[in-house]
């Protein structure tokens, strides 16, 4: 500006000076010349001065004003810009004019001379300025500064990670920086019908520092629907309360606490959605648009920290919920780094694997978890190719011999810049699935071997398309070329003989009236006169409740049916045989009865036979005993009388022979009364071992003189229903056999068993045995089984005697013996509790 004042000093010049700076210039300003007098002034700057003072033009500057004795005198400064190469100078000060208590600055401007080398002063332009409000730009430019460098630091640190943090450091700094005497922070907690709950979480006083934030339980919520002053703070702007009155719901009490009259409420807001507001207690002034800016700016930043608070919790809640329905589910969650090593699985995934807890399987890496790791790096290049799998089958190893089939579906994680991070996903032990698909393929494939070898076809009919799916054993048993894609009904009709093809349509046209499982046959033509016999089997397929088609199977029966009209025919026939055989079966019993009669007339005739042969027996024994009887007594006493020798040796012969007829004639009666049985009455309970030591004592000559060891084993406690007689005969005859058939030095054993209905008795001896071949007539009347039996003493009936005896009680009597000269067993089963038959045949039987 100097430059351009810069012209030689005349009045013309001056008033052209002053003209063209009065458009530019409307502070107060004028122009002086060399003796510092005003020379022209514009009429902002005549207003600087009392009405007496009106006409300061000619006037010495310095006398014009009334200045502050705190301020250098005025005439210091104009001289210092006469006598100085300063273009310019500004200078504060106050004085004494309607800008009196106002801070002040006057601009002085040199007019200098031109073309000569000293440009001496010629004159002084002098400006005017009120800087008050200069003064607070720059205090504010200072306030923005430090705000900004408040929002750089909370936004540029890991406090944003922290937003209580952050808030703390909030409230303490701008309070400093702003002279505030509270400055608090509300946390909106709900904003359920657009009711928000009032709660100090900071309070920080000037005087103080923090205090503990006052929780308004007293205060209701405010009503964003119906309070329009606070309202605006949900609509990102800042509300200024100036007066007690104003403030809603009951906030005056804590105002008038506080000693304050206004409130300046600071949204905090990040997207729309409000997470409280920064409140300024006593906000004399008002604030300069851009520190209201830069406080917003704050909120917003606080706002993003609790956004993303909250959106972490959310993101951990989610997280829990998540891992708690994989965990529901049975499923498996797990996640790595890029390296595939294990940063965290589920539980669920350590309990399926075997292990008490994760920890074992934290650090390994998947790949050395796989039963087969060669696939590894397939299903890492499955992954990355298509940022993720689903449905992937692996084999994974666990604790000992664990071992399960997953099912992974898994995504890649990346960070905000794009890095990979690892994968994680979620596993489904498909192990009992993966069993059951093997059984339903082993199952499918012998069902479809199955099919091959019993000639099976599987149809699947659609009765809206009127087609079948069919498998390719059908187009074998239908004779349809194999290329054939769809057997539709038509087809099927058309190789159907006529009498068959009403029934074929029955089934497969209304559908909706299946309700059940159906079955019928029918025969197909082929080419050049040949047929086949077709049987299809199925039942209903529906779709909810409603029947869409069948399904079932499809046979050959051609063969069956050629063997069924076979069986038919030979049914016939068997049919004509069997009234054939009914005539001669009509006859046979005719015969039959015929013959019956005859055989009951001859048993009787037989029975009266036998009868008569016992009479005769008993008669004949009787009539022989009796005249042997005095034989018996006179023979012995004959041969005491006479002397001579070969008398005596004849008397010897005969007293023996008769001898021998009685014990004969004995045999006989004896004989003859086991066929009477007529000595039934007289059972008793007999102790066996006694029974058998007295029949032993009985023989005690005999034994003595063979030298034989006889022992009786049959426990004491062991007894027979039986009559006495019949046991003393057949364990006498049994016993006597043994002990006459035994070597000198021999020995017999006695024993017994018992079972829960009988006893079986034992008698072995190690004498001349039987042959093999006699055994089976060894208890035959009259039978004698080898020479050494052929004496005078054997009769050959004393082992039909003893089996007649065991007939009786419904026993079982058997001879055993390796051969001759190695000893004979005879065993005896009889029934404790005897169940008595007339009958001789011997019965065989196993003990």
């Amino acid at each position: 500006m100097a430059d351009m004042v810069n012209f030689e000093m005349t009045t013309s010049a001056l008033q052209e000076c002053f003209n063209a700076l009065i458009p530019f210039l409307s502070n107060p300003f004028c122009i002086l010349d060399i003796d510092l007098c005003v020379k022209y002034a514009n009429p902002s700057f005549l207003a600087l001065f009392p009405e007496s003072l009106s006409d300061v033009i000619g006037q010495p500057v310095d006398q014009a004003f009334r200045w502050d004795k705190s301020m250098i005198d005025l005439t210091i400064v104009l001289n210092r810009i006469l006598t100085s190469s300063d273009s310019i100078i500004e200078y504060p000060f106050r004085l004494g004019s309607s800008y009196s208590g106002n801070k002040t600055t006057l601009t002085l401007i040199p007019i200098r001379t031109l073309g000569e080398q000293s440009r001496q002063v010629t004159g002084v332009i002098l400006a005017v300025s009120d800087i008050t409000s200069h003064r607070v730009v720059e205090d504010q430019q200072s306030h923005e500064i430090r705000l900004l460098n408040i929002i750089h630091e909370i936004a540029a640190s890991d406090q944003i990670s922290y937003p209580n943090r952050m808030v703390q450091q909030v409230v303490s700094r701008v309070g400093s920086l702003l002279q505030i005497p509270y400055i608090s922070f509300l946390e909106f907690t709900s904003e359920s019908d657009y009711q928000v709950p009032l709660r100090e979480e900071v309070l920080w006083s000037r005087r103080y520092g923090f205090l503990i934030g006052e929780g308004w339980d007293d205060v209701s919520p405010i009503d964003l629907t119906g309070s329009s002053q606070i309202s605006d703070v949900f609509c990102s702007l800042p509300y200024l309360i100036h007066t007690l009155e104003t403030v809603p719901n009951g906030l005056n009490a804590t105002m008038l606490e506080r000693g304050v009259s206004t409130l300046l409420i600071i949204p905090v807001l990040y997207d729309r959605e409000v997470y409280g507001c920064f409140i300024l207690w006593n906000m004399g002034e008002i604030l300069a648009e851009h520190d209201i800016t830069a406080l917003k700016v704050i909120g917003r930043i606080v706002g993003a920290g609790m956004m993303n608070l909250r959106v972490e919790s959310d993101l951990a809640q989610s997280r829990e919920k998540f891992r708690g329905v994989i965990e529901h589910i049975g499923d498996m969650y797990y996640r790595t780094d890029k390296a595939g090593i294990l940063l965290e699985i589920s539980p669920s995934m350590a309990t399926a694997l075997g292990y008490q807890s994760s920890a074992p399987l934290i650090g390994l890496s998947m790949e050395t978890m796989l039963m087969y790791p060669d696939l590894w790096p397939i299903f890492l290049s499955e992954v990355l190719n298509s940022d993720g799998v689903k449905d992937y089958e692996l084999i994974l190893k666990g604790a000992g011999s664990k071992v399960i089939t997953g099912s992974v579906s898994c995504r890649l994680v990346y960070t905000e810049d794009g890095d990979l991070l690892g994968i994680e996903g979620v596993i489904r032990d498909i192990s009992r699935r993966k069993q059951y698909e093997q059984l339903v393929h082993e199952s499918e494939w012998k069902l479809e071997q199955a099919g091959r070898i019993a000639r099976l076809g599987l149809w699947s009919y659609d009765g809206k398309c009127k087609t079948f799916k069919v498998s390719p054993e059908v187009f074998s048993i239908l004779a349809f070329p194999s290329d054939m894609n769809v057997i539709t009904l038509g087809d099927l009709i058309h190789i159907t003989s006529d009498p068959d093809k009403n029934q074929l349509l029955k089934h497969f046209l209304n559908e909706s009236a299946k309700s059940g499982e159906f079955g019928f046959d029918i025969r197909i033509d082929l080419l050049a006169g040949k047929f086949k016999y077709i049987r299809i089997h199925g039942q209903p397929r529906k779709r909810e409740g409603v029947v869409t088609g069948s399904f079932g199977i499809l046979q050959d029966i051609t063969e069956r049916k050629e063997v069924e009209q076979h069986l038919l025919r030979y049914a016939n026939q068997l049919e004509q045989k069997t009234l054939e055989l009914d005539a001669m079966r009509s006859q046979l019993l005719d015969m039959n009865r015929d013959l019956d009669q005859r055989v009951r007339i001859r048993t009787t005739q037989i029975e009266e036979l036998l009868r008569q042969k016992d009479e005769f027996i008993m008669q004949i024994g009787h009539d022989l005993k009796t005249p042997l009887t005095p034989l018996v007594a006179i023979l012995p006493y004959v041969r005491k009388k006479i002397s001579d020798p070969e008398l005596i040796d004849l008397l010897n012969v005969s007293i023996e022979d008769v001898k021998t007829i009685r014990r004969m004639l004995t045999k006989i009666l004896e004989l003859a009364q086991m066929n009477a049985l007529y000595s039934l009455s007289d059972l008793q309970q007999i102790n066996l071992h006694e029974a058998l030591d007295q029949i032993i004592s009985d023989n005690a000559y005999m034994i003595h003189q063979k030298s034989l060891f006889v022992r009786n084993e049959i426990p004491d406690s062991f007894s027979l229903m039986i009559s006495p007689m019949h046991l003393e005969t057949l364990m006498g005859n049994l016993i006597g056999n043994a002990v006459k058939y035994s070597y000198i030095d021999g020995s017999i054993i006695i024993t017994a068993k018992e079972k829960p209905e009988s006893i079986c008795i034992r008698i072995k001896d190690n004498g001349i045995g039987i042959p093999e071949d006699a055994l089976p007539r060894i208890f035959d009347e009259f039978y004698k089984a080898d020479s050494s039996r052929h004496d005078l003493n054997s009769h050959g009936l004393g082992l039909a005697i003893a089996r007649r005896i065991v007939d009786i009680y419904g026993g079982i009597i058997k001879a055993r013996s390796e051969g001759s000269g190695k000893g004979s067993t005879f065993l005896v089963n009889l029934k404790k509790i005897p169940e008595f038959r007339s009958s001789t045949l011997h019965e065989q039987g196993n003990f």
